[in-house]
C-alpha cells in the first residue's frame, strides 16, 4: 500500500499553487555545488582520459510554467590528459520544492516533474519520470526501492540520505539511476543515494539529476554523458546560507592537476546566445571581437553537426538560422586558436 500512496502524494503535491510553498530548502537561492570527476574511474588504464569540473549555483527566483522557481546554471571546464585545451559549457535548468519534494523542469513534457522525495521511508517502492529522457536512451521513467535511510554527517553536518536499489531486469545492462552498476557476491544491483539539501551523493558519481547507468561502460559513454551537460562527478563542496560543507581538499576551480580558475576563465571571452529557447535564430554575441576568425557550430546530442558559420575576426555578432531542424536540445560551440566556449541552446517551436 505504501507505493500506491507515495504516487497518490505526488499527483496531489504536483497541483499544489507555488505561492503555498514552504521556504526554500532544495537549491535556495545562493547556494552551490561543486563537482570533481575523471573518466578513469570508468575506463581501462588504455584509454586518454579527462578530467572535468562542474560548479552548480542557484542563481535568483524565477516563474516556469506558472510556477515560481529558482534557475540554477552549470558551469563546466573539461581538460583532456595530454592537452592544454579546456572546454566551457553552460547549462541551466529550473527547481522548486514543495513540502517534502524537490521538483526539475523537464523540457521533454514541458512541465515539473518530481527529483527527489524526502519523506520517504525504508521500503518504500517509488517510480519517478525521467527528467532528460534524450540522455538516457529514451527511458521514461524508473523504479526504485528505498533500502535504507540514515542520518550522515557531511563534514559535520547532520543530514538525511536515502540508499536505493533501481528496480531492474536480470538481463538489463542500462537503466536510470543514482548511482551505477555494481557486482557483489550476491549478484548485481544498481544502487545509488541521495540526501536532503545535496542531490545524489553516491560515491564518485554524484549528481543532481538522474542518469543513464551501464554495467561496464565505455569511454564514448562517459562521454556523452559529461558532454550532455548534466552535472556530476564526486561532490566536492556544498554551501547555501545555512551549510558550508567540503568534503574534499579541491577547490571549486580545480581540475587534476592544476586550477583553471572558473569564474576568470569563463569571462575571458564573454560569449551571449539568445533568443533561448528559440523557433528560428540564434544570435552569437560576443563582448569583445576577436582578433583571429572563430568558428560557430550546432550539433545535435548524437555529436552530429548540422550547422556551421564563421565569425570573422573584428567581428561581435552573428546570426545562426535554425529553420528545418527538429525540435528538441542542441550544443553550440564557439571556437578558435585557444578558445573553446560550448552552451547548450533548445529549438522549440511552442514558446
Amino acid at each position: 500500500m505504501r507505493p500506491l500512496l507515495l504516487l497518490i502524494f505526488l499527483t496531489f503535491i504536483l497541483n499544489i499553487p507555488s505561492s503555498k510553498i514552504h521556504a526554500q530548502t532544495f537549491a535556495p537561492v545562493g547556494s552551490y555545488w561543486c563537482y570533481h570527476g575523471s573518466s578513469d574511474f570508468f575506463t581501462p588504464a588504455s584509454v586518454e582520459m579527462a578530467k572535468w569540473t562542474d560548479t552548480v549555483r542557484s542563481e535568483k527566483d524565477t516563474v516556469v510554467a506558472g510556477i515560481n522557481c529558482r534557475k540554477i546554471s552549470v558551469h563546466r571546464r573539461e581538460l583532456q590528459i595530454n592537452s592544454s585545451d579546456t572546454f566551457h559549457t553552460i547549462a541551466n535548468y529550473y527547481v522548486y520544492d514543495n513540502i517534502d519534494t524537490a521538483f526539475v523542469y523537464s523540457p521533454t513534457v514541458q512541465q515539473f516533474v518530481p527529483l527527489y522525495i524526502f519523506s520517504a521511508q525504508e521500503g518504500d517502492t517509488i517510480c519517478l519520470p525521467v527528467p532528460f529522457p534524450e540522455f538516457t536512451d529514451n527511458i521514461t521513467s524508473y523504479c526504485f526501492v528505498i533500502s535504507e535511510v540514515e542520518t550522515e554527517l557531511f563534514d559535520n553536518v547532520p543530514l538525511k540520505s536515502f540508499y536505493t536499489r533501481t528496480l531492474i531486469a536480470p538481463a538489463d545492462t542500462t537503466s536510470v539511476s543514482l548511482g551505477l552498476f555494481e557486482d557483489y557476491t550476491a549478484g548485481r544491483g544498481n544502487h545509488g543515494k541521495y540526501t536532503e539539501r545535496l542531490g545524489g551523493t553516491w560515491d564518485n558519481v554524484n549528481g543532481l539529476f538522474p542518469t543513464l547507468s551501464r554495467h561496464n561502460p565505455t569511454f564514448n559513454e562517459q562521454r556523452k554523458r559529461k558532454e550532455w551537460g548534466l552535472p556530476g562527478g564526486k561532490l566536492s563542496r556544498y554551501s547555501d546560507a545555512e551549510n558550508s560543507i567540503i568534503l574534499t581538499q579541491f577547490s571549486c576551480d580545480f581540475i587534476g592537476q592544476q586550477s583553471v580558475g572558473i569564474e576568470t576563465v569563463a569571462s575571458s571571452h564573454p560569449i551571449m546566445i539568445f533568443p533561448n529557447p528559440s523557433p528560428d535564430y540564434l544570435t552569437i554575441r560576443t563582448a569583445v571581437n576577436f582578433s583571429t576568425p572563430v568558428n560557430v557550430t550546432l550539433t545535435n546530442i548524437t555529436g552530429k553537426q548540422v550547422r556551421e558559420l564563421p565569425l570573422p575576426a573584428g567581428k561581435s555578432e552573428v546570426t545562426l538560422y535554425l529553420k528545418g531542424l527538429s525540435q528538441g536540445i542542441y550544443f553550440l560551440r564557439v571556437s578558435g586558436g585557444n578558445f573553446n566556449y560550448r552552451q547548450k541552446v533548445v529549438v522549440q517551436y511552442d514558446r
